[in-house]
């Protein structure tokens, strides 16, 4: 622990530096929301108070209006012949009674839903009118336009007990809403209610502008309708926006929070509905001026935090910058090779697509560039040489290139290429003279001369593909792991060629497999994992294997699963892993013998199934399987592709008792977002990690950094592919806690694990 303390202090200083300002600040944040929340909360009454208070004007001029519409219709009421009430309603329209109101512009009366004038004509022109004729009660229209008037709203009230009339109805004229007035009515000081706002106005539910009282000079108000206007400067958001014009065309106050510069307002609707007019009253109120005293409390709090808060900020400034460093040291690394000076497969791939992008019409070919028996090379003539040679090669590469083609280095002895492709003979000549160039390099032994090799795989990019290098790379990779052996000095291997090959292995594949999972000739191999720290088992991953009774042999993987993960046929494969496996468990528990947890691999089509968290869960709890006991694996592919659609899949598993896996970490695609937005369990590293590199130095690093990273978040490290004492002994140094690999066991039959377990571990407890 004293060791541990001593190598990490920097990190462990870093750590409670960050979690003691993490702390204040989340107290500060806290603090200040819970403030400005609150002060939010008292303006946003406050201008309400005083919306409802400008609202008082117009109340008072609706029941003006009511009240004159209701007394005409009573006087009209009275009538009892049919020549009294013509006299009536033409004594009110022609004497003057009507006038009398300055805002009165016209009177009707209506009859079995047609509209009379006071002359008796008929009118059929406004459907306002028209849809008050059969009131049962005093109400408003809309405001409308009637003949010369820019704006009127009609007031109708039923008659009582009249025979020769429904209802009477008066128009009158907009400005009778004057808010203008109001505010500087008998030349006195605005009230609050207009005083305390930015801008008020009166507006019809479609957004036109019927009056407006304006104190500042930060808005536009303009003269367009008020919904593509200000309201439109004022919300950005969408949502915001939807909701104002549902105020405005409902009944009541709305109130809404928004930005002005630096300025905070409160935005007030108070419409008074389709049976009132169908306006309504708009209102923005400064913060700052409707709740003054929360205000000012509010920046002189928050200037002494913010000032406080300068100060923690440049406490640990230094450590940031020194964790940049490194991260930045980490990232240099995955882009850019440290000895070559040249790309990595993570960068390759991020340039070749946006080649590709650029030029859509032109052919293009994915070359994996190949030295023979570098490994033996490595070996034979020391990192120095090697090192020497691969320079000189890429150099040589680096100079072939023409405009729109780049290359890295994969490894291994390994340079991928993106190379113009118009016809394979002229394509392969440029490939030999480039093979020509490097065999010019003097690599001297005890015996001579060495002769160079160098063989090619080749992928021609299809237009229908250009969106994802990461599957023309795959295919670049089957390739080369497929092809013929490679005796003589320089040989290329075309994907098409290949593909033809193939194309009568695949069919038969594919015709037999569905049988071939009915007859029973799929079976589950174990491959054991062991737990550095523990000194004990860890489980086991399952893998899949096929006995073709046809071949009397098994096939390998890499000849059938391609094909499955292509058809679709591999979550039939995944479903029977985990039946069968559960199955094995179940059945190990009833004999009453100890079972270690089990690791799962699920396709990228398996997870993608509509059914495929709810099937999981539903064999997992058939057979009583405990909590936290199988591991679901996911490719690291899959997961760079979908994060969003992964963790939430990853949340339910995990509320259903599963863990989750990233397998394959680190093959050329990954990202370190995984390990930020996904909360997984164990990280898989492949074992690219272990292969040797130009610098042992180097891979030591890279091993180092990503192991600690992993570590610090909490997540179990597992590395894959350890074949030597060598590589056990070095991953324990690290920090690694568990291995997988051919030097501790072999993926076996079901019968040999149990004997494996047995004899090994369960006997030994």
């Amino acid at each position: 622990m004293i060791k541990f303390i001593k190598e990490h202090i920097g990190e462990i200083a870093f750590s409670l530096i960050v979690i003691i300002c993490t702390c204040f600040f989340v107290h500060i944040i806290t603090l200040g929301t819970f403030l400005s929340s609150t002060i939010e909360d008292q303006a946003i009454k406050r201008a309400e108070f005083y919306s409802e208070e400008q609202s008082q004007y117009i109340e008072s001029q609706f029941n003006k209006m009511i009240d004159e519409t209701e007394y005409y219709a009573r006087k009209v009421s009275e009538a009892d012949t049919k020549e009294r009430f013509s006299e009536t309603v033409k004594s009110i329209k022609t004497t003057g009674e009507l006038n009398a109101n300055e805002n009165a512009v016209e009177m009707f009366y209506s009859k079995d839903g047609k509209i009379i004038k006071y002359d008796g004509s008929f009118v059929n022109d406004y459907p306002e009118i028209n849809e008050l004729a059969e009131t049962q009660t005093t109400r408003f229209s809309n405001m409308f336009q009637y003949e010369n008037n820019v704006r009127v709203t009609a007031v109708a009230a039923k008659t009582i007990k009249c025979e020769y009339a429904d209802a009477f109805i008066v128009l009158f004229d907009g400005a009778s809403f004057s808010i203008s007035d109001f505010a500087g009515k008998d030349g006195n000081a605005e009230p609050d209610c207009f005083s305390r706002a930015d801008f008020t106005l009166l507006v019809k539910n479609d957004g036109i502008i019927i009056d407006r009282v304006v104190n500042s000079d930060r808005f536009d108000i303009g003269t367009t309708p008020v919904g593509k206007g200000i309201l439109n400067k004022i919300f950005t958001d969408r949502n915001t926006l939807d909701k104002t014009a549902e105020a405005l065309n409902g009944k009541g106050v709305a109130s809404f929070i928004f930005m002005n510069d630096v300025d905070k307002y409160v935005l007030t609707i108070n419409a008074f509905g389709a049976d009132r007019g169908g306006i309504s009253l708009i209102g923005a109120f400064r913060i700052s001026n409707v709740y003054i005293e929360g205000y000012n409390i509010k920046e002189s709090i928050w200037s002494s935090l913010i000032g406080t808060g300068l100060l923690m900020i440049v406490l640990v400034a230094s450590m940031i910058v020194s964790r940049k460093i490194k991260k930045r040291e980490i990232f240099r690394l995955e882009m850019i090779d440290p000895v070559l000076n040249c790309s990595t497969p993570k960068k390759f791939g991020k340039d070749a697509h946006d080649i590709l992008k650029r030029n859509s019409g032109t052919s293009f070919a994915f070359v994996s560039f190949q030295i023979n028996n570098f490994t033996y090379i490595l070996k034979k003539f020391g990192d120095t040489e090697t090192q020497k040679f691969s320079k000189f090669v890429a150099a040589t590469i680096r100079q072939a290139l023409l405009l729109e083609e780049t290359f890295a280095y994969g490894g291994e002895g390994e340079f991928l290429i993106l190379l113009h492709f118009k016809e394979r003979q002229n394509f392969t000549e440029r490939l030999n003279a480039i093979y020509l160039r490097i065999s010019s390099y003097s690599v001297n032994d005890a015996n001579g001369k060495y002769n160079i090799g160098v063989y090619c795989s080749v992928y021609e990019a299809e237009q229908s593909e250009r969106a994802s290098v990461r599957n023309m790379l795959e295919k670049l990779k089957i390739v080369k792991e497929t092809a013929t052996v490679h005796t003589g000095s320089f040989s290329i291997d075309f994907y098409e060629d290949l593909k033809r090959e193939n194309y009568i292995r695949k069919a038969e594949i594919e015709n037999r497999m569905e049988s071939a999972l009915e007859n029973s000739e799929f079976h589950l191999f174990y491959q054991p994992k062991y737990n550095l720290k523990t000194k004990n088992m860890d489980g086991s991953e399952i893998l899949i294997r096929w006995y073709d009774p046809k071949i009397e042999s098994y096939r390998g993987p890499n000849e059938f699963l391609p094909v499955f993960e292509e058809n679709g046929f591999i979550a039939n494969i995944d479903k029977f892993v985990l039946y069968k496996a559960c199955e094995n468990i179940a059945d190990r528990i009833a004999n009453r013998k100890i079972c270690y947890p089990i690791s799962v691999n699920v396709s990228r089509v398996t997870a993608t199934q509509p059914d495929f968290t709810d099937y999981y869960i539903r064999i997992k709890n058939k057979f009583n399987i405990k909590d936290n006991f199988i591991t679901l694996e996911f490719t690291e592919s899959f997961a760079y592709e979908n994060y969003q659609f992964l963790s939430e899949i990853v949340t339910k598993l995990h509320e259903n008792g599963f863990l989750c896996s990233i397998d394959d970490f680190g093959t050329g695609y990954s990202s370190y977002n995984i390990l930020k937005t996904i909360e997984m369990d164990e990280i898989k590293l492949d074992k690219f990690f272990l292969s040797k590199g130009l610098s042992e130095e180097r891979d030591l690093v890279l091993l180092k950094s990503v192991i600690d990273l992993v570590n610090q978040m909490g997540v179990k490290v597992t590395q894959e592919g350890v074949e030597t004492r060598e590589d056990l002994y070095k991953l324990d140094e690290l920090g690694c806690d568990v291995i997988q690999g051919f030097y501790f066991a072999k993926p076996m039959k079901y019968v040999d694990y149990i004997e494996f377990i047995d004899k090994n571990f369960i006997k030994k407890q």
